[in-house]
């Protein structure tokens, strides 16, 4: 039987730039030669939305579209890729925009312009058009928590409507860091999560002693390490899976992929260690093509 999820986060524009350099030191009043450009759709909404419908649950996209250009292809992205339109509304704010600098690792440095951005927009009525008993699970990219009276609003309506669901989060400290209020609001919904999602980076960030109460506490902390692997801690537990070696092109949204892999394996096994294994692979896979990339089920392993 399918699972139903909700996904909240960010939807944006992204730029794509690909340098044949190896770092990204740019001297003054230098030019470089693009080895590849693209514009494409995307944020980390989009993508574990998209990621989640392609492997088969039923996913309900929670968030608000710009009525510009982009935001219509957005729209048709998602219906593209059968995920739920039903909770979705329409804003007269503009689409975000994230240019990306890749280097020949697939490495990346990013410039985002989120100021007013229409993915803030939601409109938080829509959720009586669902049934909450039919909920699985909601998944929550940290991405969303930039601006302090929408996280206020956001965090009470999650109090509200989701207080007896696992709740995955993704803290998403990149997009968050210098935003004021990101932290605070971030470890909020640490507190209320059943599982949450860390780099290395974030992990640091989050703190020993923040990962101790948070573990005794009964949550699941999974580090994604890149290809150095992926680690699970719980209470009593630690995980570990290697990575996996491929030729890297584009780590743009394997996060997303691994994120929403997880979950889909997660809520059909209620296994932690295939669940793990299973999103491993995949987002490494998607790290192979350049843009986003979600691997077919039966891709050969």
């Amino acid at each position: 039987m399918k699972k139903n999820v909700i996904v909240f986060g960010d939807n944006c524009v992204d730029i794509k730039i690909r340098i044949k350099e190896d770092n990204f030191i740019f001297s003054p009043d230098s030019n470089h030669h693009m080895k590849m450009l693209r514009i494409k759709f995307g944020g980390t909404g989009i993508n574990s939305s998209i990621s989640l419908s392609k492997f088969g649950t039923n996913t309900y996209y929670f968030g608000s579209l710009s009525r510009d250009d982009f935001g219509k292809k957005i729209y048709k992205q998602l219906k593209k890729y059968k995920v739920n339109s039903d909770l979705i509304n329409f804003s007269n704010k503009k689409t975000a925009v994230v240019i990306i600098i890749l280097n020949k690792n697939g490495e990346r440095v990013s410039f985002a312009n989120l100021k007013n951005a229409s993915y803030l927009d939601i409109d938080f009525n829509q959720i009586k058009k669902v049934d909450l008993n039919k909920i699985d699970a909601i998944y929550i990219s940290g991405g969303i928590l930039t601006e302090k009276i929408f996280n206020e609003r956001f965090f009470e309506f999650i109090d509200k409507f989701f207080s007896d669901k696992k709740i995955f989060f993704d803290l998403n400290y990149r997009i968050g860091k210098g935003i004021k209020y990101f932290k605070e609001y971030a470890y909020k919904f640490l507190l209320k999560s059943f599982l949450i999602f860390t780099n290395e980076e974030e992990f640091k960030i989050i703190g020993k002693k923040n990962v101790n109460n948070l573990i005794n506490d009964g949550k699941i902390l999974i580090v994604k390490m890149g290809e150095k692997g992926v680690k699970l801690l719980k209470k009593d537990e630690e995980i570990y899976i290697e990575g996996h070696r491929v030729k890297s092109v584009d780590t743009v949204g394997a996060g997303d992929v691994f994120n929403a892999l997880f979950i889909h394996k997660y809520l059909q096994t209620d296994d932690l260690r295939t669940s793990l294994e299973f999103a491993n692979y995949f987002a490494a896979i998607s790290t192979t093509k350049f843009g986003l990339y979600i691997p077919d089920i039966n891709i050969k392993t």
